[in-house]
């Protein structure tokens, strides 16, 4: 089965994951998880995993933002892939 990507678009869903979900704190990065509740899906999708990157502006101008999350992006979908084929 292989994994599907999707993006968490909007604030309202960004609120969703921070106020229901669980969170690990490092000086440098924030990782909020919520379980994927198949009942609450605001749009019926095929995706198994959705994903929304925020970087604050206190990391740079938006060019260095832009890099960082396309570099998580890039790490996760790595990871991901590896896993997918465990």
């Amino acid at each position: 089965m292989t994994t599907v990507l999707g993006k968490l678009r909007n604030r309202p869903q960004f609120l969703k994951v921070a106020a229901k979900g669980r969170k690990w704190v490092t000086p440098g990065f924030i990782l909020q998880v919520r379980s994927h509740n198949y009942e609450e899906r605001e749009i019926a999708t095929h995706e198994n995993i959705r994903i929304g990157y925020s970087v604050s502006k206190k990391v740079g101008s938006a060019v260095v933002r832009n890099r960082v999350k396309r570099r998580l992006r890039a790490l996760v979908a790595k990871v991901i892939s590896s896993y997918a084929r465990a």
